[in-house]
């Protein structure tokens, strides 16, 4: 029987009118149902709302709290962090966030992924075949992160170089404007 700390994110506060948190919310809750022999972990918050994995924004919130915490010993040994994805964990350069996966399991925590479906523990940890998959998937999180980066930062080059008095940049007015 081990404890399980059941990580949520998404990278974009916009993303909270949408599904990925009842998504998630759902698929570990499945996981759990399939799994009885486990408990779930009520009392750490595990979920970043808005937090880019991309920036390591997440880090510095929840996931980071529960890494310091399992770096301190303070996370029992053979306790499951469960992710949707491998992306929830890192869109950052994919050698650190290899380092920090490695880490995390050499302090006997479990990762556990549901789509696809990955197991990486202290026993399997060394696996070339698992190492090359983690990795890759790590690699293909953080360019798609970088992908979308530039989409957006053309967008906004694009609707800046074409304001004029018929055409907005934005219908928000700056937050120090106010009305009289």
């Amino acid at each position: 029987m081990a404890t399980v700390y059941s990580y949520l994110r998404f990278s974009d506060k916009a993303q909270e009118a949408g599904t990925s948190f009842a998504r998630q919310k759902k698929l570990a809750e499945k996981w759990m149902q399939l799994h009885p022999e486990h408990n779930l972990d009520r009392t750490l918050k595990m979920t970043d709302l808005g937090a880019s994995a991309h920036h390591k924004e997440h880090l510095e919130l929840a996931l980071g709290d529960f890494i310091a915490k399992a770096g301190a010993g303070l996370i029992e040994d053979g306790s499951i962090l469960l992710l949707e994805k491998l992306d929830r964990f890192s869109r950052f350069d994919y050698q650190e966030a290899w380092e920090l996966l490695r880490q995390v399991v050499k302090w006997g925590i479990t990762i556990i992924t549901l789509d696809p479906q990955f197991e990486i523990n202290q026993k399997n940890i060394k696996d070339i075949g698992l190492m090359i998959q983690v990795m890759a998937t790590f690699f293909a999180a953080e360019h798609e992160s970088e992908k979308k980066s530039e989409r957006l930062r053309e967008a906004w080059n694009f609707r800046r170089e074409n304001v004029s008095r018929e055409r907005k940049l934005t219908c928000k007015s700056p937050a120090w404007l106010t009305a009289i």
